[in-house]
């Protein structure tokens, strides 16, 4: 399949994770990056994000996964 839209920055990138983890709806994203909702779906795809409505709490466990996969990287290398 053919590209139809310019490429995705890592700017983009970076806007669309923080509005996924904020809640943000499919059409709010589409309207805040000026892509279409299809394009939406394939890059949060690409970036592994999911774009089903979260809770709060499942919001923060993509950060707190981060954060715990950093600790156990810093603490194996310290050994």
């Amino acid at each position: 399949m053919r590209r139809k839209g310019p490429p995705w920055t890592p700017e983009e990138d970076d806007a669309l994770r923080k509005a996924v983890i904020a809640g943000a709806t499919l059409p709010a994203l589409s309207n805040a990056l000026g892509r279409s909702e299809s394009a939406i779906r394939s890059r949060a795809y690409i970036l592994r994000l999911s774009l089903r409505p979260m809770s709060p709490s499942d919001r923060l466990q993509p950060l707190q996964h981060s954060v715990q996969t950093k600790e156990t990287g810093l603490k194996g290398k310290l050994r």
